[in-house]
């Protein structure tokens, strides 16, 4: 039922079992719209399935939004589903969230994401210093494989985008400049030669 407007009264005044009923539409609504008011509503009264948690999760790390990230901490059935959010949450830059799902134990190696990037690569690729050294303090692995599509490992990934902080402070925790890339990726030598290319050009 689409009343359109603010479902909040919907779903204060309605019974658990008419808001399980509703729920499919809420939840569509939740993700075309980012009302906190209403969020905490469905929190608090949904049994939030592992698909609808991981993809709330992945929204709202995506995003950046911290006071979300905390409600669905607590929410989540599988604390294992945090881990989806954290490459997301990486490769926004987002320091704050990303802290918060490595406290709550949020794997740091895991490969989530439809491109398997691992945090650490998600986030070396967006140029995320602060993170970088976060993730690297929590063990993340500096030389975790690429992707096997055009992956990239956390060093290609950094050289492809110039990011060269991020290239030096990867340097330092030793990643290997001769790793292999996914399939028609590119080594990190390649991959800064081109980014050269195409500073200069």
């Amino acid at each position: 039922r689409d009343r359109g407007g603010d479902w909040s009264s919907d779903v204060c005044s309605s019974d658990l079992a008419e808001f399980q009923a509703q729920a499919p539409v809420v939840y569509d609504w939740l993700d075309k719209h980012d009302h906190f008011a209403v969020f905490l509503q469905v929190v608090s009264i949904a049994r939030l399935t592992s698909t609808r948690g991981i993809g709330l999760i992945c929204r709202y790390a995506t995003r950046g939004y911290l006071n979300y990230i905390n409600i669905l901490i607590n929410s989540v059935n599988n604390k294992r589903e945090l881990s989806y959010g954290l490459p997301y949450a990486a490769g926004g830059g987002h320091l704050e969230v990303v802290q918060r799902l490595l406290d709550a134990k949020a794997n740091v190696n895991a490969t989530v994401t439809y491109r398997g990037q691992t945090a650490l690569q998600a986030a070396a690729a967006g140029g995320y210093l602060e993170v970088v050294q976060r993730l690297l303090d929590a063990k993340a692995d500096v030389n975790d494989a690429a992707a096997a599509d055009r992956g990239e490992t956390a060093l290609q990934a950094a050289a492809a985008g110039g990011h060269l902080e991020v290239v030096q402070r990867l340097l330092n925790a030793k990643a290997d400049v001769n790793a292999a890339a996914g399939y028609g990726g590119q080594t990190a030598l390649q991959a800064a030669a081109r980014s050269e290319e195409r500073r200069v050009g």
